[in-house]
């Protein structure tokens, strides 16, 4: 079942794992605009590159869950989801 409201399909969220949000407080901002403008559901995704952006994926997943906390905070019906913008040539 689908949820309800708005998706963002594609955006750069997750802190501190490639030119997106460069910091929590950065990313709470940026959810907090989202939700505001209808936004209830976020497929975040970072960049995936070799030899550009190359983050462990435990590093991602620990900053994900920082968003995840960000977004309870903001309220319940935001929900947010793991993906990746992966780039598979030059």
């Amino acid at each position: 079942m689908l949820e309800e409201g708005i998706f963002d399909i594609h955006c750069h969220i997750v802190p501190g794992v490639d030119d997106g949000a460069a910091d929590i407080e950065e990313t709470r901002k940026l959810l907090e605009m989202e939700y505001k403008q209808g936004v209830r559901n976020i497929i975040l995704t970072p960049h995936f590159r070799f030899r550009m952006f190359e983050t462990p994926l435990e590093k991602v997943q620990r900053q994900f869950r920082l968003a995840e906390e960000a977004a309870a905070d903001i309220s319940k019906d935001l929900h947010l989801y793991l993906g990746c913008e992966f780039h598979a040539n030059m």
